[in-house]
């Protein structure tokens, strides 16, 4: 069996595969890694994409220690299925290419092509939002990244004398009635915001051509009911993508 991680700034998320079939998927804090969290399945291989070259080391040796398995780490010069169009590829976040790689093998599926004609987005509510382009042909092209939802909350209770730390779940309406219901009001209109320019701006770059979109992220629920364009909800985005670029550099 395969043991994929997705490892980002606030949690680890963790796939297991049966061949091309999900049997598990979790997700849990680094210092909650735990050899009873996989007791169940035969860990024969083991991918990484990671954001934290610290949660990384240590999780080569967990997986060294317990299942006597050298994982694939993906990096920089690993191959993808996608051709990558960035000036520093570099510094560009495993997270949002293994992201990207989830949604791109996606679409070949459901189309049964070997790339897409339409442009693909995905958008990944972490501790920062992150909306990536992938261009017809399977080309990344980029994106945007800007400070996420706990992120934008947390800052304003850290940074302020008097306003209070919100519940997002809390938000209601557009125009708040009170302190917590207009920090609410402001973060949810802040990232839809974001959300939807940037895909009115890629739709116009397109001649207005179909956009495949795929939101993954904790808050991908919450904000999708506000969303005026068809997004899908794709929890295990990123593992998705970890396991298609397993895959390819297994061959």
């Amino acid at each position: 069996m395969l043991l994929t991680f997705d490892v980002g700034n606030t949690f680890v998320k963790y796939g297991i595969y049966q061949g091309s079939e999900l049997q598990g998927l979790g997700k849990v804090k680094a210092d909650e890694i735990a050899p009873e969290l996989f007791h169940d399945f035969d860990i024969k291989e083991v991918a990484i994409s990671s954001v934290v070259p610290q949660v990384t080391e240590n999780l080569v040796s967990f997986c060294q220690k317990h299942f006597s398995v050298s994982p694939f780490v993906i990096s920089s010069e690993s191959k993808f299925n996608l051709s990558i169009d960035y000036r520093t590829p570099h510094t560009l976040g495993l997270d949002r290419l293994c992201g990207a790689e989830g949604a791109f093998a996606m679409v070949l599926k459901e189309h049964n092509s070997e790339t897409n004609e339409d442009p693909i987005v995905t958008v990944d509510f972490g501790t920062a939002t992150t909306i990536n382009l992938i261009r017809p042909g399977g080309v990344f092209a980029g994106g945007i990244i800007a400070p996420g939802i706990e992120t934008m909350i947390n800052s304003l209770f850290k940074r302020t004398a008097q306003l209070p730390k919100i519940d997002f779940a809390d938000y209601r309406e557009f125009i708040g009635k009170d302190t917590n219901s207009s920090i609410a009001s402001g973060i949810m209109n802040a990232s839809v915001g974001l959300i939807e320019k940037s895909l009115s701006k890629i739709s116009a770059e397109y001649q207005n051509k179909q956009l495949d979109v795929f939101l993954t992220g904790g808050n991908s629920a919450l904000i999708n009911p506000y969303i005026e364009f068809k997004c899908s909800i794709v929890k295990d985005l990123v593992i998705k993508g970890v396991y298609a670029v397993n895959k390819l550099n297994k061959i």
